[in-house]
């Protein structure tokens, strides 16, 4: 996955964090004019089986669920942006495909490559949510968690701020508030995450609207 170096507000003290600004692409209409393609990048028949009436139980990536993972395609992959030739990040990581950045080899990558990729990172995401969110989520806010994860990581003491674990060793509130079921709250705080570097960028403004919004079940 692609970072780069952001700041955030957490339990109204300032952080920096690492995250990716990505692309847009038009396949259905969002909040605030954002565009996105949840099923642009799958084979169609994915689309197919989560878009049946009903169909809650076709596991994926990561263990997954179809219809998380259509929701979770239109946080992701429009945000991410796709390349098939390695290049160089803001920060000068070699990245690939759709953000990937882990074992990257200097030659061209196919289409499927990038979706096998692609699909092995959303799963390595859910699992960093299903690690330190304990309650019921909706598909929703699954996903909605599981892009913001994505983007960026789970954390870790003395090392960088993420969904689990701040750099101080404490929880984020927005884990600590959906660990208390109080959604509103955790939700919201998607919101404090849209800085990069002191500054503010319209694409990682336009992600965390997009998140928050598919948290609170406005898509």
């Amino acid at each position: 996955m692609r970072f780069l170096e952001t700041s955030f507000k957490d339990d109204d003290q300032s952080k920096t964090e690492t995250l990716p600004i990505g692309l847009v692409c038009a396949w259905r209409t969002w909040p605030a004019g954002i565009l996105v393609c949840p099923s642009a990048i799958f084979p169609w028949r994915w689309r197919m089986a989560a878009e049946q009436p009903g169909n809650k139980a076709l596991p994926i990536a990561g263990g997954m669920l179809a219809t998380m993972l259509a929701l979770l395609l239109g946080l992701v992959q429009p945000f991410e942006g796709y390349s098939a030739q390695p290049y160089r990040d803001v920060v000068g990581k070699l990245t690939v495909c759709y953000g990937h950045t882990a074992k990257v080899e200097q030659r061209t990558y196919t289409r499927a490559e990038c979706e096998r990729l692609l699909q092995s990172d959303l799963g390595v995401a859910w699992n960093t949510v299903q690690s330190c969110i304990k309650v019921p989520m909706t598909d929703y806010q699954a996903a909605a968690l599981t892009s913001f994860a994505f983007n960026v990581g789970p954390g870790g003491a003395g090392v960088k701020d993420g969904l689990c674990t701040l750099r101080n060793g404490q929880q984020p509130r927005i884990r600590v508030y959906a660990n208390q079921g109080r959604w509103d709250l955790a939700c919201a705080q998607l919101s404090n995450w849209a800085n990069a570097g002191g500054k503010s960028y319209k694409g990682l403004e336009r992600r965390r609207t997009a998140e928050r919004a598919m948290c609170e079940g406005r898509y």
